[in-house]
This record gives structure tokens, C-alpha cells and sequence, in this order.
């Protein structure tokens, strides 16, 4: 498959469910949509020429979320470039946002240590909650929608439920902060990784830690499950820099084992399955989107 090219950094990517899609959300205010088969977009989209820390898509590329410089959280439609919403975010830097699975909801954290869902279609806020010590550093709902988890820099990771905040548990047994995680489609697992360069995978339903896979060489920035939830996808940031090459992994769930995807040309958390399983995406030198087929 070729490079996909940007005139710009891709600060986000996604699949979209539809069609042969993926999806950039690019530094220059632009929503580029590309055939993964093409090196050049099929269309591009103005959206925002506000610089964002943050760029997340929803699971079907339909939503883009921003967070921008001045706090505030941006919702998009990636089909139309049309501004959805304007949400109020957090009192001091919003850290980190996630929509759950149907894009209804949307999770955000920052530094007023809080923990923030908000309604997609109306704009209003449904509930908060304390996050800890520290700021959330990641989002991620349930495929039932019930639950939302995040862990969070203070060295924690808490369940809330989604329809209230009520928290539901808290896990506390990690010694550095984790940075990402995802549930398998199936619900079965929920797996998370960070700065102790361990992925940590939990049983959803007995909630316990059934396995640790180890051997990751830098901190672990991205983790994505497969759509058959049988295979796991990490991405690293080099611990020095944070800008020198890092490993695109691929491992076995059930065998623990792992393979090597690329030694990528710069560090990304910006990775994605295609919706078959049947390739990867990541971002690489900022203004290009690489596919590689599994």
C-alpha cells in the first residue's frame, strides 16, 4: 500500500466504518479523507485553524474532538468540516478527551483533576467526578457503553459508570504512570501500557490482571486491540527524546509473543486497525500516513 501524503503534520487518524476511508485530522485546519490504496486525499475539509493540543476521532471517524489553547473542547463532523459543538472543558488545561463506542458520549480530563462526560448531541454536560491525584491521561468506554475507564498520571486507573459517574472500582497497582488502553471489541479485555514498558491485560469480567507482556524496549504511548480482539497493537516514544524512532508492535493475546511492524521514523500514539483487521495505520515523519497490510 502507498505512503499517504499531507502538505501538513496528521495530528489524529481513523478508519472510517464506511467504505475504504481513512481520515486525517492535519495541523493546517484540514480533514483530509483518502483512499488507502492512493497516495494523494479524495477530499479535504477546513475545519479549524486553531492550534489544538489535542485531536481525537470518534471509533467510525465520524466525530473529531479538539482541545485547544484555550481550554475549550471543539467538536467536528468529519463529512461536512461543520462546527458541532463548543464545550466549556476544564478549569486549566484540558488533558485528554475519548468518545465512547456510538459517539454519543464524550470523556474529558485536566487539570483541575476532574473527570467530565459530556452529551455529543446536545453539548451538556451529564456528570463529573475527581480523577485523582493527577490528570487523566486517556479515555476509554465499554463497548456496552456502561462503563468508562481511564487511567491516570498519579498511578492509578479508575471504572466509572457512564450513565451517572458513579465509580465503580480503582486499580492501584502500578508503579508508573499508563498512558493508554482499549477494550477488545468482545468486551472480554481491557488492556493498558505506559511508562514501565509492560502491557497489562485485565479480564473484564473476573476484573483481574490475567497476563503482563513484557519485552517492549521504550515507553508505550498507543495501545489498540484487532477487530477479532485476538491481536494487540502498541506504539513507543523514545525515553530520551521522545522524538526518535520507537517499535510499532504487534502481539499475540493467547501466546504472549510479538512481532515487529516497523521501527518507526518518529514516535506516535496515533495507530489504527482497518475494520477487517486486515492492515495497520499509523502516522510517521508527521506528514504522512504509512498502511501496512498484516
Amino acid at each position: 500500500m502507498p505512503t499517504l501524503a499531507s502538505p501538513a503534520n496528521v495530528a489524529a487518524i481513523a478508519f472510517a466504518a464506511k467504505g475504504p476511508r481513512l481520515i486525517g485530522a492535519c495541523t493546517d485546519g484540514m480533514i483530509r479523507h483518502w483512499d488507502p490504496t492512493k497516495p494523494e486525499a479524495l477530499k479535504a475539509l477546513q475545519w479549524d485553524k486553531t492550534p489544538q493540543r489535542q485531536l481525537t476521532f470518534s471509533r467510525d471517524g465520524g466525530l473529531l474532538a479538539g482541545v485547544a489553547r484555550d481550554g475549550k473542547i471543539r467538536i467536528w463532523n468529519t463529512d461536512s468540516g461543520a462546527l458541532l459543538h463548543t464545550l466549556a472543558g476544564h478549569n486549566g488545561i484540558t488533558r485528554s478527551v475519548g468518545f465512547s463506542r456510538d459517539a454519543k458520549l464524550l470523556a474529558s480530563g485536566g487539570d483541575d483533576r476532574l473527570t467530565i462526560v459530556w452529551d455529543v448531541q446536545t453539548g451538556a454536560r451529564k456528570w463529573s467526578a475527581p480523577s485523582g491525584i493527577g490528570e487523566a491521561t486517556a479515555f476509554v468506554f465499554s463497548p456496552d457503553g456502561a462503563s468508562v475507564f481511564s487511567p491516570n498520571s498519579d498511578t492509578d486507573a479508575r471504572f466509572w459508570r457512564a450513565a451517572n459517574g458513579e465509580l465503580e472500582r480503582k486499580l492501584e497497582s502500578f508503579s508508573l504512570s499508563m498512558f493508554d488502553a482499549d477494550y477488545s471489541n468482545d468486551g472480554r479485555w481491557l488492556a493498558m501500557a505506559g511508562a514501565d514498558r509492560n502491557i497489562y491485560l485485565w479480564s473484564v469480567r473476573e476484573a483481574k490482571l490475567v497476563r503482563t507482556l513484557t519485552g517492549h524496549l521504550d515507553p508505550i504511548v498507543g495501545v489498540r486491540f484487532s477487530p477479532d480482539g485476538k491481536s494487540l497493537l502498541t506504539s513507543g516514544m523514545d525515553e530520551a527524546s521522545g522524538r526518535n524512532p520507537a517499535p510499532l508492535t504487534l502481539w499475540n493475546i493467547e501466546s504472549g509473543k510479538s512481532r515487529l511492524i516497523e521501527r518507526m521514523a518518529s514516535a506516535t500514539d496515533q495507530i489504527a486497525f482497518s475494520p477487517d483487521g486486515s492492515s495497520v495505520a499509523w502516522t510517521c515523519n508527521r506528514k504522512q500516513v504509512e498502511i501496512r497490510p498484516l
